[in-house]
């Protein structure tokens, strides 16, 4: 019996297929699966270059966002301490009088408001009112001809109304009066230096001197200023004799027979008024046109403490935006330096370790640039 041998075949290939069923070849070599151990992506090694240096730099936007969104919130603070402005326009009555009401400006909610001083937008007075930052200036203020003052020095008056000044007075001309003392001794005595009714006197500016009846100068007394009181205490050497207050009004207990007192001081002509209804006149003398503006700043202690927490919530939110805008500018630069490691680590990733090193030092760099220039 003999043995046939058969013609040794081909090892035929092992193919890896999805398909289970038995198929034709021709079907298989369709649905084969290649296995590469090929870990290039293809991307070109100047993109992934680019991919390092720009990602980390686009990611810039997000600490420079927070940022600005941070300065737009420090803009609505005002640190405005309860002080506030409004603006009213008088209107030509007679001659030279002006007269309007800014009862509407008096917002009830803020009763405790109150007038602390004002401006007049004439030329003589410091000319046109600019408002920078909500806070209103006159930039000629310094080229005025008269130095006003709009204090709530309380005035009164004939009608038996409460009336605040407005005042003004020129610091370079000094006023002079001349003034007979009675000799009656250890009795005080009332006198006036007969101003008229727009003049009061600069008290703290009073410069006196004391004469005897031959005419020399007695300079035991001296005058203090009692700020409090407003007016000129008038001394021998520790003993009180009498004051001078802005009205002209002198009390003097002429102990050491004196025979007369000249006085020296500044004049504070009044040239307007306000009172707490809102009514308000002005009238200097001069013509000004039709219409005339005064600015009136005023301060509230309400809305100071309504001002002030509203500041305060506001720096709070600045200060928690600001923090996320550093906590960002942190993120980038650990973002770098993972796409560093990680270029090094792996095959052709090189030129992304490059570009993401590269983009490591200047995202500081154009971080800090355009806050320079702001």
């Amino acid at each position: 019996m003999s043995v046939k041998m058969d013609q040794t075949k081909e090892p035929e290939s092992l193919i890896l297929s999805t398909n289970s069923s038995p198929q034709k070849i021709s079907n298989i070599y369709q649905s084969s699966i290649l296995i590469s151990n090929n870990i290039d992506t293809g991307i070109p090694s100047p993109i992934r270059f680019l991919m390092g240096l720009m990602i980390p730099v686009f990611l810039l936007i997000i600490p420079f966002t927070l940022f600005s969104i941070e300065e737009s919130i420090g803009e609505e603070l005002s640190f405005s301490y309860g002080e506030s402005h409004f603006i009213v326009t008088l209107d030509n009555v007679n001659m030279t009088e002006y007269s309007s009401n800014f009862s509407e400006f008096l917002d009830e909610e803020y009763a405790d408001t109150r007038i602390i001083d004002c401006g007049i937008e004439i030329t003589e007075y410091g000319g046109e009112f600019v408002e920078i930052d909500d806070r209103l200036t006159q930039p000629n203020y310094t080229d005025r001809m008269y130095q006003h003052s709009c204090k709530p020095i309380i005035m009164y008056n004939q009608t038996n109304d409460y009336y605040s000044i407005i005042s003004t007075f020129r610091g370079d001309i000094l006023s002079s009066y001349q003034l007979s003392l009675d000799l009656e001794m250890n009795t005080p005595i009332i006198y006036s230096m007969n101003l008229s009714e727009s003049e009061i006197v600069a008290v703290a500016s009073l410069s006196l001197s004391f004469y005897n009846e031959n005419g020399s100068i007695d300079d035991r007394f001296i005058t203090k200023y009692n700020q409090s009181e407003n007016v000129s205490e008038i001394f021998l050497d520790t003993e009180y004799m009498g004051y001078i207050n802005q009205y002209g009004t002198i009390e003097f207990n002429n102990t050491e027979n004196v025979s007369s007192v000249f006085m020296q001081y500044i004049t504070i002509n009044t040239i307007g008024y306000w009172n707490q209804e809102g009514y308000v006149q002005f009238d200097d003398g001069n013509y000004h046109g039709q219409t005339i503006n005064i600015a009136f700043f005023t301060i509230s202690d309400k809305l100071s403490i309504e001002n002030e927490i509203r500041d305060s919530n506001l720096m709070e939110e600045q200060r928690n935006v600001a923090m996320y805008g550093y906590l960002s500018c942190c993120g980038i630069l650990i973002t770098s330096l993972i796409m560093t490691i990680y270029g090094f680590a792996s095959r052709n990733g090189i030129p992304m370790a490059i570009g993401a090193l590269i983009s490591f030092v200047i995202c500081p760099i154009l971080f800090v640039i355009p806050a320079n220039i702001s």
